[in-house]
C-alpha cells in the first residue's frame, strides 16, 4: 500500500529494459519523478512541463488572486461586528428582552454563549443599552461617533444598600426604603462603575452605583417611575 506521504512507498528503477525516461513521458508520466516519490527528490511541478509565457501568465493570475483574497479579507472585516463599531438591529432576536428592530448603537461587548451563539450588547446615544445577537445586525459605521460616548455626567449616582448578588445582577435599597418592598434588582451590565462597586462590594455595606439616567427613572430613583 502506497501512502500520499511517501511513507510507505518501495523506492527503486525500474527493472524493464524498454522503461527509459521517453516511454515514461509517453505513458503520461514524468521521466523522473512520481506523485508518491517526494522523498526521491522528484516531486512534480507545473513548471516542468510549462513554456515561459505559461509561467508568466500563472504568475499574473496567482498575483490577482492574491489581491482578490486580500480585498475579499477587507470587505469581510468590515461587516464583523466589533467592539467600537456602530450597528443597527434589523430583526428581532427570540431571545427575552432583546433590542428592538431599527435601534442603533455602540458595540461594547460581544462574545459567544454557552450554545455557541454570538451575542451583542449595544449602547444608544441615551445611554441604555440593549441585547441581541450578531445575525440580529449590521454594521452600519466602522467607528461610533462621539454622542455614543459615555459621559460622567450622563450617569445616576445611587446611594444604596446591597442586599443580595448574583452573577449576573444585585438588589440594592436606598435609605429609608421598606424592608418589606424588597428593594430593586440592577444588571450588572448596567452598572456603569462594575470595577469599582465589585472592589469594595460587601453585603449590607452601603455602596454608590452608578446608573444610567434612563434605568434610574425606569426603577423609580429619578423622577418617578415612567
Amino acid at each position: 500500500m502506497d501512502y500520499l506521504d511517501g511513507s510507505a512507498a518501495a523506492y527503486g528503477d525500474c527493472p524493464e529494459e524498454g522503461c527509459t525516461a521517453e516511454t515514461r513521458r509517453d505513458a503520461g508520466l514524468h521521466p523522473v519523478n512520481n506523485k508518491y516519490d517526494f522523498h526521491r527528490l522528484s516531486t512534480w511541478h507545473h513548471t516542468h512541463d510549462t513554456t515561459l509565457q505559461e509561467n508568466a501568465e500563472i504568475d499574473v493570475t496567482e498575483a490577482a488572486r492574491a489581491k482578490l483574497e486580500k480585498e475579499w479579507s477587507r470587505v469581510l472585516d468590515e461587516h464583523q461586528v466589533r467592539k467600537g463599531k456602530l450597528v443597527e438591529v434589523t430583526r428581532k432576536s427570540r431571545a427575552r428582552n432583546s433590542a428592538e428592530v431599527g435601534v442603533q448603537g455602540k458595540v461594547f461587548w460581544y462574545g459567544v454563549n454557552d450554545w455557541g451563539t454570538v451575542k451583542v450588547g449595544l449602547m444608544d446615544t441615551d445611554g441604555k443599552k440593549h441585547w441581541t445577537t450578531e445575525v440580529c445586525v449590521k454594521v452600519i459605521s466602522q467607528k461610533a461617533g462621539k454622542e455614543y460616548d459615555q459621559k460622567y455626567e450622563d450617569q445616576y449616582p445611587l446611594l444604596c444598600k446591597v442586599v443580595k448578588e448574583t452573577n449576573r445582577a444585585i438588589c440594592v435599597m436606598t435609605p429609608g426604603q421598606s424592608s418589606f418592598s424588597g428593594g430593586e434588582w440592577i444588571p450588572w451590565s448596567q452598572v456603569l462603575n462594575l470595577e469599582e462597586v465589585k472592589k469594595q462590594l460587601k453585603v449590607g455595606k452601603a455602596a454608590t452605583v452608578m446608573l444610567p439616567p434612563w434605568l434610574a427613572k425606569k426603577k423609580g430613583f429619578l423622577g418617578g417611575k415612567s
